[in-house]
């Protein structure tokens, strides 16, 4: 008799092969609606829209660094953290010339420290020249 196998190789089991307490709480775990995941916030330009305008006489016009440095109750994903919305409003408050490799030489540097419920939530952005 042949056995059905997934892509893992292990044998594949159906609700009505388990024992009933397990089959029924299945069940019940398959009856109950998932929400939906929560949306990620879209941060790339829609792409018929033109990139964040160069102010005319920015604050930090020659190559720099970024550093941000977070200081969080709860740490988050190390990939959950964007710096990119930032250097957006630098560039449009004019303090950044730009957002491209001209004027940021490497990706930002995120560090998060994890501080006390007594301690205030921050977030500080450091730029440093090339």
């Amino acid at each position: 008799m042949h056995n059905a196998r997934n892509m893992a190789g292990q044998k594949e089991m159906k609700l009505e092969d388990l024992p009933d307490r397990y089959r029924q709480q299945a069940e019940r775990q398959l009856a109950v609606p998932r929400r939906p995941s929560i949306p990620a916030p879209d941060l790339e330009r829609a792409p018929g829209r033109p990139s964040v305008e160069a102010p005319r006489h920015p604050t930090v016009d020659t190559p720099c660094r970024i550093r941000l440095l977070c200081h969080r109750h709860c740490l988050a994903d190390p990939d959950g953290i964007s710096a990119k919305a930032l250097i957006d409003g630098f560039v449009l408050a004019g303090i950044l010339a730009g957002d491209s490799t001209r004027e940021i030489v490497e990706s930002p540097v995120i560090i998060q420290v994890k501080v006390g419920r007594d301690n205030p939530e921050t977030t500080t952005l450091e730029i440093f020249s090339a």
